[in-house]
């Protein structure tokens, strides 16, 4: 393991190809090695996934150098979907790469749960001013409501600009 890397969690690659393998095979070895069964693999690019940010305060922090975690989630929330999080207070900018692993469940409380997999770390986060600034992510609820729920979808048109603004899958080029 490199110095100042947490096991499990790596840095965004800037090789499209890889960083998408990584999501796949995320998405894809969880909850398939634990049942035996398939789970929906998922491409960053394909609209049939869900794709989801995820708010985070500074006293979460810390589960952001877990490689797995239990966080709340929308009931939609389906094993394969995607994700990015939003770190607040802080931070406010969106600094990692998620792939949930099992599908959301209710746990004891009114609040869904999934496992979600820390895939990658942005080496340059995307700060809240910049998303303000952007005219696509500009119009976003998420955003415009200041990422103060839990769990936001996340449009088609707002995953594609983060694709283009973050390391997630950019085509490989000529």
């Amino acid at each position: 393991m490199l110095p100042g890397r947490r096991r499990g969690v790596m840095s965004a690659t800037s090789d499209p190809v890889a960083l998408r393998l990584i999501v796949r095979r995320a998405a894809r070895e969880p909850d398939a090695q634990r049942s035996g069964g398939a789970v929906r693999q998922t491409d960053p690019m394909d609209p049939e996934g869900r794709r989801w940010v995820w708010t985070t305060r500074p006293e979460a922090y810390p589960d952001l150098d877990l490689p797995e975690a239990s966080w709340c989630c929308a009931s939609a929330t389906r094993a394969g979907d995607v994700g990015v999080v939003y770190r607040s207070r802080e931070h406010k900018d969106l600094s990692h790469l998620v792939v949930v692993g099992s599908d959301a469940e209710r746990c004891g409380g009114r609040t869904p749960v999934c496992r979600v997999l820390l895939v990658a770390r942005f080496p340059e986060p995307l700060p809240l001013a910049r998303m303000r600034a952007d005219p696509v992510l500009r119009q976003w609820p998420a955003l415009r409501a200041g990422f103060v729920q839990r769990c936001f979808p996340v449009p088609d048109a707002v995953w594609a600009r983060l694709c283009e603004l973050l390391p997630i899958d950019r085509p490989a080029g000529p």
